[in-house]
């Protein structure tokens, strides 16, 4: 069977500033370089087919730092699937002044419910995150895992993800 193994990006520059990054391009900052390369190590022996990230930057940084501490090569690709969620107008604004808008309230209540201003919902990008797992496990003829198959896949995305 596949083993999915979930990884969340390093701390980057807008975390570490309190903003929504969102889908803008952020680099990780040194927390998130010494976390990445930290849990790296800590991975380094654990058998992986492949390593799957969103495209975003800080994604794609954090499964290089993965990587760094192996001595075997796996393969890397991207996938939209698993890009951070599109949060439209609320891309790039301070997670304090956010906090006062009403919708707020509903994101941390009833997140499944939200659509952001402009952006996508919680339904979508989750339909769509899982679609991204599910391709890369499951058997595509059919939708079921193959008991006989055993491998590792590193998916690296975001939070919300």
């Amino acid at each position: 069977m596949t083993r999915a193994i979930l990884v969340r990006h390093g701390q980057t520059t807008a975390n570490a500033a309190g903003v929504l990054a969102g889908r803008s391009e952020v680099e990780l900052n040194d927390s998130g370089i010494a976390d990445a390369e930290r849990l790296g190590r800590t991975l380094a022996d654990v058998p992986l087919a492949q390593v799957v990230t969103s495209p975003m930057r800080r994604t794609v940084q954090t499964a290089q730092l993965l990587l760094d501490a192996r001595s075997d090569a796996v393969e890397v690709v991207t996938d939209d699937g698993l890009a951070e969620m599109e949060y439209g107008s609320w891309t790039g604004r301070p997670l304090a002044e956010l906090a006062k808008d009403p919708l707020w309230s509903m994101v941390q209540s009833h997140p499944a419910a939200v659509r952001f201003p402009e952006g996508e919902s919680m339904a979508q990008m989750s339909a769509r995150a899982v679609a991204a797992v599910r391709s890369r496990c499951l058997d595509p003829t059919d939708g079921t895992a193959d008991p006989s198959t055993s491998r590792n896949i590193l998916f690296v995305s975001h939070g919300d993800v």
